[in-house]
């Protein structure tokens, strides 16, 4: 929500639907209505899932992020175990 408010896209909806009618009107429904419906619907598709159900079987980029997040995380914790055993080593 933050973005629309960023790019004022309540003006740009009034600009729009003044360039298209000439017509001046502080909400324009008959933009905002279908702009906000697209947008859910981008959104459902974008993470592939509709409530529990899959659109389809290609991962979603949460879990794409949540794949790459553990594999970092589990790179750091092999790195970090190999100082403490190289610190060990080296104290003997």
């Amino acid at each position: 929500m933050n973005f629309h408010e960023d790019v004022s896209m309540r003006i740009v909806h009034q600009k729009i639907f003044k360039t298209i009618t000439g017509l001046e009107d502080d909400k324009p429904l008959l933009l905002q209505i279908p702009y906000s419906i697209g947008l859910g619907l981008g959104m459902i598709l974008f993470f592939n899932h509709v409530f529990r159900k899959r659109i389809n079987e290609e991962p979603s980029p949460l879990e794409v992020e949540m794949f790459n997040y553990q594999q970092d995380l589990d790179q750091y914790v092999i790195m970090h175990e190999n100082k403490e055993s190289s610190k060990k080593i080296d104290d003997n």
